[in-house]
């Protein structure tokens, strides 16, 4: 019989050796990214695992969060993915719905909102499970295993404000500054009418834990020795993916951006890296700048649940508040 628990933290390096010997194994499972990701202060980390004969067979990592009295169990704001993992075990004895059905039924149990969105490399779709809102939703992923073969996959719109970039003086370099990054990334969000929710503490304290780890690359779009553009990139077994940007929007006109994804790619495949996620592109302009440097689309599930009646009327003020309904 198969048995759904939350874990407690002194059983988490248990989950961490599962996730680094599990086909399915993706970064955003990991301990340490549930423990130090931006923003995941404003939670508890959390693992759900269904187990079976005493061998753990899935689970799922994130956090739980409580706001007026509604709780979530979702990944942090800064994680792009969290992501069901399925031992093979599970798939060679056919218990995959099984054991999903086990794991968000007890998870419906315990939260009032779940969240969960599914990595796109996962090689099949998970079943859909009752009671659960499933999407598609949709991401850009680029091959980049091909080195410099990969700069005329990009769109000559792209090519064009390469050289225009090139031409006032912008040059692209890897080095870290996580500091540079996050005011970059407060004045992207404060001109968008966004504030910024993570703490300067934490925020750079994330930043220096991950790039301890190995797990991100700072690249910088430089002019006259000022960081103008910053982009941190994720990099975990042989795929990127992008995750924070900071703008100096006086820039813009300059093709900046254009120059520092390129330039960012063709060093990351230097490294050895194969595919670059985009992240998302999901809304219009994004998808556009995204899709205008080649690679193809990618589905990825995103499942949602939400069972008791404060979790409804939170979602519904939320969508009022954001004036997204």
């Amino acid at each position: 019989m198969l048995k759904a628990r939350l874990l407690s933290t002194g059983e988490f390096n248990a989950w961490d050796d599962f996730v680094r010997v599990n086909t399915t194994d993706n970064l955003f499972n990991r301990v340490d990214w549930i423990r130090y990701a931006p923003g995941n202060s404003a939670g508890k980390p959390a693992i759900y695992i269904v187990a079976g004969n005493d061998q753990l067979l899935c689970g799922v990592a994130g956090h739980i969060f409580t706001k007026i009295g509604v709780k979530t169990f979702a990944s942090s704001i800064f994680s792009p993915y969290n992501g069901i993992l399925m031992s093979d075990e599970v798939a060679s004895h056919n218990q995959a719905e099984e054991a999903l059905n086990v794991l968000l039924e007890r998870l419906t149990d315990d939260c009032d909102r779940v969240s969960i969105k599914q990595p796109p490399t996962t090689e099949t779709d998970l079943p859909a499970p009752g009671g659960f809102k499933t999407d598609k939703r949709l991401t850009l992923i680029n091959d980049i295993s091909r080195g410099e073969n990969i700069f005329p996959a990009f769109k000559q719109s792209v090519r064009n404000k390469i050289k225009k970039a090139e031409k006032h003086g912008f040059v692209v370099e890897e080095s870290f500054h996580p500091r540079e990054l996050y005011n970059l990334h407060v004045s992207a969000l404060k001109n968008a009418g966004v504030p910024m929710l993570i703490d300067e503490k934490e925020y750079l304290a994330s930043l220096e834990r991950f790039h301890h780890l190995g797990w991100v690359k700072i690249f910088n779009a430089v002019k006259d020795s000022e960081i103008c553009r910053s982009w941190a990139v994720l990099c975990y077994g042989d795929t990127c993916y992008s995750w924070i940007t900071g703008i100096d929007s006086r820039y813009n006109k300059y093709g900046v951006g254009n120059k520092l994804v390129g330039e960012a790619m063709l060093k990351l495949s230097a490294d050895g890296f194969k595919r670059l996620d985009f992240g998302g592109a999901n809304i219009p302009n994004v998808k556009k700048f995204k899709e205008s440097f080649g690679g193809e689309l990618a589905e990825y599930q995103h499942f949602q649940s939400t069972t008791s009646l404060k979790g409804k009327f939170y979602d519904r003020l939320r969508k009022l508040i954001r004036r997204d309904s």
